[in-house]
C-alpha cells in the first residue's frame, strides 16, 4: 500500500485497524498512513515506537528505521523529534543519524517494494 500512495486511499480504513499496540505491523501500518495521506502525524506516531517496550513484533524499531531511511527527506517532518530521540536510550541509533544525513543532504524518498 505504501508504494502504491495515495492511490491506495480506500485501504485506509484496513490500515488503521493494524494501527494498534498490539498488531504485528503497527509500523508498517503507520509508514502506509503516511505515503497514502501524507499527514506528519502518521510519522510522528510511528517515531514514538522507538521509545516503546511493550510492542507486540519483536524488533519493531528497527522496521521503523528501515522507513524513516527510505523516506529520507520525504520525513523531513519528524527530524526534530529524531534528533531528540538520539539524545536518549533508544536503539538503532546509527539508523536514525542515516535517516538524518539523509535528510540535511535532501535524499530520498525510495520506494520499499517486498
Amino acid at each position: 500500500m505504501a508504494a502504491i500512495g495515495p492511490a491506495a486511499s480506500k485501504a485506509i480504513p484496513a490500515l488503521t485497524r493494524y494501527a494498534t499496540p498490539d498488531s504485528w505491523y503497527l509500523a508498517d501500518a503507520h509508514y502506509a498512513l503516511f505515503c497514502i495521506r501524507g499527514r506528519s502525524s502518521d510519522l510522528k506516531r510511528m517515531v514514538d515506537l522507538l521509545e516503546r517496550t511493550d510492542l507486540a513484533r519483536p524488533k519493531q524499531q528497527e522496521y521503523v528505521i528501515e522507513f524513516l531511511n527510505a523516506l529520507g527527506v520525504q520525513g523531513a517532518a519528524v527530524a526534530d523529534q529524531v534528533r531528540a530521540l538520539l539524545k536518549k536510550d533508544v536503539p538503532g541509533k546509527q539508523g536514525l543519524r542515516v535517516y538524518l544525513r539523509q535528510v540535511e543532504n535532501a535524499e530520498g524518498p525510495v520506494v520499499l517494494i517486498p
